[in-house]
């Protein structure tokens, strides 16, 4: 069975001036609502902590993919594919 190979997409170059790291600021936004949600008493509060984990995360690449490309050095997890299996044809 052919397997399809990961292509490397395209980005536009977007450029934000001086404020090159403005792309965690969204994912920060929702980290902090989670964490709000999650301070009332609510039966979601195990939900919003993971949501607020997997925010901060989710920031903290944003901005490390940027400064990989500021420096102009290749980013480790460039070329990584979601696929869990790999299979090399004979």
């Amino acid at each position: 069975m052919p397997t399809a190979r990961a292509q490397k997409l395209a980005r536009p170059d977007t450029s934000f001036g001086p404020f090159r790291h403005v792309e965690a600021v969204a994912w920060l936004m929702v980290a902090l609502a989670c964490r709000v949600a999650g301070m009332n008493e609510t039966p979601w509060w195990l939900l919003a902590l993971c949501g607020d984990s997997i925010a901060v995360l989710m920031a903290f690449m944003a901005v490390a993919r940027r400064v990989f490309e500021i420096f102009e050095h290749p980013s480790p997890i460039d070329g990584l594919t979601f696929d869990v299996f790999h299979y090399d044809e004979v």
